[in-house]
């Protein structure tokens, strides 16, 4: 799947190698900002180990709120940066190629 950047710049993401497709997520968006991993970090707790807020709020040493609001804010973030580029001849999307990171991770 390929996506492109704010900046306008066309990043392939990789579909099948997880460890690949979060080394293109950390060198296109979190790179070295402490900030921005926290946030992925919390993101991806709630949503990909489906931790509660109050959790992740414990383990992070911040309220439920906070969570919930650093989560919605990374979520739009990263829809907005990375809007998906699709093919135009297929259907929604359908029959992307599986690329891998133009960044060096």
């Amino acid at each position: 799947m390929s996506v492109i950047t704010s900046r306008g710049t066309k990043t392939l993401l990789p579909r099948r190698d997880p460890e690949q497709f979060w080394n293109c997520v950390r060198a296109e968006y979190a790179a070295e900002d402490r900030r921005r991993w926290k946030s992925l970090a919390m993101l991806t707790l709630t949503e990909g180990l489906g931790w509660p807020p109050e959790r992740v709020a414990l383990a992070f040493g911040l309220t439920r709120r906070q969570v919930n609001r650093g989560v919605d804010a990374t979520r739009r973030s990263l829809k907005t940066r990375f809007r998906p580029d699709w093919d135009e001849e297929t259907d929604e999307g359908r029959g992307m190629s599986d690329g891998g990171c133009d960044a060096q991770a």
